[in-house]
């Protein structure tokens, strides 16, 4: 009987191994290089064994405590610049997003490689002592613009699976966001171990290589066509949205049953949406 057939399950595409190279370069960029800027605490240990900031310090008695690794005011202070410059991530979210927007993954993933890999320099070369350049400030900066900058441009790639993957692939590299301020750890244990053979020179050096290598290559699968496939979604999207905001104009003209999102800036500033969200920020 018909009833007591049995349909074969649908089956999912096997994504092609393109979007799957892709997916793999967009993880390892992502816990490697997105966001290493939030675990300062073990890098800032490095730095006070190397010495930085230590002519800071008032006088020889502590300039030799802060060698044990415990550091004088001055010196901490300094550090806290560094981490403050670094870490203000939030501030270049928009900034970081609007380029995305406009120049598309594979510029953006360039430029982002470039600022990684010219942070993770500057940070390996720059010496603090008396004559040396202090570029440490700055190329924390640059790392936490270009990390900031890589992980959206690794977001996107969600977006080419299908839609029952999609949540899951932006959970994991979410994840792996958040794992990458543990790269610093290991480089905190061998210094101790090491400080000649493990230096921050080697460690930032063999890093900033790696960088351009993966952003490279995130570059070169990018424009493989995917980032053509990126954009015909994009329009797709806007698209719809466009038609579906027709038709909620012609089913309701009135400002108070529109979506907020259809609304102007007073309106939605005005509404009990906004002041909801106000209060509990």
């Amino acid at each position: 009987m018909e009833s007591s057939q049995q349909h074969p399950e649908r089956q999912e595409p096997t994504p092609p191994p393109s979007l799957m190279r892709l997916l793999w370069l967009s993880c390892w960029v992502c816990v490697l290089f997105s966001g290493p800027v939030f675990g300062f605490g073990a890098l800032q240990t490095v730095m006070e064994r190397d010495g930085e900031y230590a002519h800071l310090c008032e006088n020889e008695v502590e300039a030799e405590v802060r060698v044990g690794g415990r550091g004088c005011a001055a010196q901490e202070t300094a550090m806290s610049l560094i981490y403050a410059l670094g870490g203000s991530l939030p501030f270049w979210s928009a900034p970081t997003g609007f380029i995305l927007d406009l120049l598309g993954p594979t510029v953006s993933a360039g430029i982002a490689g470039v600022l990684v890999s010219s942070g993770l320099l500057l940070v390996g070369v720059s010496s603090t002592a008396p004559g040396g350049i202090d570029m440490l400030a700055f190329g924390f900066l640059l790392m936490g613009v270009g990390g900031c900058l890589g992980t959206m441009c690794v977001f996107p790639v969600s977006f080419l699976f299908p839609k029952e993957r999609q949540g899951q692939i932006l959970g994991l590299l979410n994840c792996l966001f958040d794992a990458s301020s543990a790269v610093f750890l290991p480089l905190q244990l061998l210094h101790g171990l090491s400080p000649t053979i493990f230096s921050r020179l080697h460690w930032f050096g063999v890093s900033a290589g790696l960088a351009a290598s993966l952003y490279g290559s995130l570059v070169v699968t990018w424009r493989g066509g995917h980032s053509a496939s990126f954009a015909a979604i994009k329009r797709h999207s806007k698209s719809a949205s466009d038609g579906h905001r027709s038709e909620n104009a012609l089913h309701s003209r009135s400002s108070s049953k529109r979506p907020i999102f259809e609304r102007g800036v007073r309106e939605q500033v005005c509404s009990a949406e906004f002041g909801c969200f106000a209060a509990f920020c």
